[in-house]
């Protein structure tokens, strides 16, 4: 039998015996009909052989349709076999070898547009994050994971009403991811709703009340800020942590006003008073703080209350974040912060206080997994501009001094974006800023072409926003790089 990738990029094909071929772009590779039989019927190679993206044929020529489940048992492939393997190298960099270990030589690197990952994982080249997780298991310390990102990773269509961001965020790839791993889900970043849905909707933890409150429709606009609530001087925001882990701790990050701000903000946990901050005195750019409390220790679904206890009416506190963990066996937890229409510009803006560099820089992440590939791309972003932003990125975040980076993207959509060149251009941006950081390329998840993705049922409303089924896909994909 022969197969024939059709597309631009090297696939490798599994066989449920553990074996692999690797199939060159536009080269028949002549595979024995015995394997044939054996190709793993994932997901992802069924959809890539239904839209033609792989071929089948028989030596003699008779083609076959879709996926190669009946094969033609006398039709031979002795001696046609191409022997040729995947070798991991570093950083998850893959070269082509004989069966031997020898290079065959010649430009032998896989898939000059494929991105340096590995199907392992990639803590090895994660020092600082290792480092804190070694803390968190000697429960010293708690682990932060920030996800930085787009809509794709606020949710959007994910959930169901107002572009499905309505209980969208439980099945968030950062929620999702949470879960698999045995990470803890106990925070929450005022990010992901665009101006579709207000946060209360959004996240199914949370409530809101009061007639002084202010609830930001744009919560997802990360060039005004990470924002969860504004609020004056009565409202109240909630928040019941879910699953079975108890907390004796709370951690509020907010941005302080230069005048007018609420002067009093009382934190209560299951109705308690456990603490207060002022919201007034802010100096201006950057003043962005996180406070933290100890409490009794609460069990599961006590709920966390912020509430403002006196000030004027124009009084404001901007709450950016919560975060919540038992300080006996704190964790690693994960927080979301994809908003609606991030570019890379936007993940490192610093227009006020509340503004997405400064929440980070309080928030402090060990690692951050940053997907800032689609807007730059789907908008067209000038990619010198885009490398620009992304050095910015990398400094102010603290890449290599407080935090590791672990960069993630090109999940395929449907715009000429992705087919002109412009996909290409910030994607070799990326990878040239990464050095030896680790890159997660989701077409290893999701396949080389819109079309194999849209096989697999991932996408929602339209061609861009993936559904709760693509955020699931996502999480299996991301979830193996992360094992300690």
């Amino acid at each position: 039998m022969l197969i024939k990738n059709n597309g631009t990029n090297p696939i490798t094909m599994n066989l449920r015996d553990g074996s692999s071929y690797v199939l060159q772009p536009g080269v028949p590779t002549s595979v024995p009909d015995a394997a044939t039989t054996m190709i793993d019927d994932s997901p992802v190679l069924i959809a890539l052989f239904n839209a033609g993206t792989l071929t089948v044929t028989t030596d003699a020529g008779g083609a076959f349709s879709g996926f190669p489940t009946v094969v033609n048992s006398t039709d031979s492939a002795a001696g046609k076999l191409l022997t040729v393997h995947a070798k991991v190298g570093a950083y998850g960099s893959r070269t082509l070898v004989d069966s031997t270990g020898a290079s065959v030589g010649g430009n032998s690197t896989i898939g000059s547009r494929i991105a340096p990952v590995s199907s392992g994982s990639i803590v090895a080249n994660l020092p600082i994050f290792t480092a804190a997780v070694k803390n968190t298991m000697q429960r010293k310390s708690p682990t932060i994971v920030l996800i930085n990102g787009d809509s794709t990773e606020a949710g959007f269509g994910v959930g169901s009403g107002n572009n499905g961001f309505v209980g969208a965020r439980k099945s968030t790839h950062a929620a999702q991811l949470a879960r698999m791993l045995g990470w803890n889900d106990s925070g929450v970043v005022g990010a992901g709703c665009g101006t579709d849905v207000a946060l209360n909707l959004y996240d199914e933890r949370a409530s809101i009340s009061g007639a002084g409150l202010t609830v930001q429709g744009n919560v997802g606009a990360l060039g005004s800020g990470w924002v969860m609530f504004a609020n004056g001087s009565v409202g109240v925001y909630s928040i019941t942590p879910r699953g079975n882990r108890g907390f004796d701790r709370v951690r509020v990050v907010y941005g302080r006003y230069a005048t007018g701000g609420a002067s009093s903000m009382s934190v209560l946990v299951g109705g308690t008073s456990i603490g207060t901050f002022d919201a007034r005195g802010g100096t201006g750019l950057g003043d962005t703080q996180a406070v933290e409390f100890p409490c009794t220790y609460a069990g599961p679904h006590t709920p966390i209350t912020i509430q403002g206890t006196s000030g004027t009416t124009d009084g404001q506190c901007i709450i950016s974040a919560v975060i919540w963990y038992d300080s006996t066996d704190p964790g690693v937890i994960v927080l979301n912060g994809g908003a609606s229409g991030a570019k890379i510009a936007d993940m490192d803006s610093n227009s006020n206080p509340w503004a997405a560099r400064f929440v980070r820089a309080a928030i402090a992440p060990h690692l951050n997994v940053l997907n800032a590939w689609i807007n730059d791309t789907y908008y067209r972003t000038a990619p010198a501009t885009y490398a620009t932003k992304l050095a910015g990125f990398k400094t102010n975040a603290g890449i290599g001094v407080t935090s590791d980076i672990v960069y993630m993207g090109y999940q395929p959509i449907n715009d000429a974006s992705m087919t002109d060149g412009q996909g290409d251009a910030i994607w070799a941006a990326l990878l040239a800023a990464a050095g030896s950081a680790p890159v997660i390329d989701l077409r290893e998840v999701f396949g080389t072409t819109y079309a194999a993705a849209a096989a697999l049922g991932i996408f929602g409303s339209d061609a861009l926003h993936i559904n709760a089924k693509g955020q699931y896909y996502k999480a299996c994909g991301t979830a193996p790089r992360f094992a300690i």
